[in-house]
């Protein structure tokens, strides 16, 4: 799709100070990955990122959430125009069934880290479609 009036914003929590340098790094690959213009802020002010926000106004706005954490489990929420992607119907989720794993492989690999996305929301995404699938046959599995 056209991918001109979307905004990906990434604003990561850490605490190791190398992490810093790695900005730029994740802004290529997320790029790269997802055709969509890229900001990425490590330990900002959330004044800046509000701002950040309101610029893109008018456009497609995912902003993401990142707290890496030392023992490898970090988090990040994903947001679609201010709301949590998985309190978004099913047709968002559709458009978006690419950019959430483009979005955790880039920050895991970057990051070396392990990425839980939305509480596993692209774990999710998945399982509804296998469920969907699997509706016809669910009545004999149960026996």
């Amino acid at each position: 799709g056209d991918l001109i009036g979307k905004r990906l914003i990434i604003s990561i929590k850490s605490d190791d100070i190398n992490d810093m340098n790695k900005v730029d790094d994740l802004k290529s690959l997320l790029e790269d990955l997802t055709k969509i213009e890229t900001s990425v802020f490590i330990n900002e002010k959330p004044l800046v990122i509000e701002n950040k926000l309101d610029e893109a106004q008018g456009k497609t706005t995912y902003l993401v959430n990142v707290v890496l954490t030392d023992n490898g489990g970090s988090q990040a929420i994903i947001y679609e125009n201010g709301l949590q992607l998985d309190q978004l119907g099913q047709a968002s989720l559709k458009d978006n069934f690419n950019l959430i794993p483009n979005i955790k492989d880039a920050i895991e690999l970057i990051y070396n880290t392990k990425l839980d996305v939305n509480g596993g929301i692209e774990k999710q995404t998945k399982r509804i479609v296998i469920h969907l699938k699997t509706t016809d046959d669910s009545e004999e599995e149960k026996r």
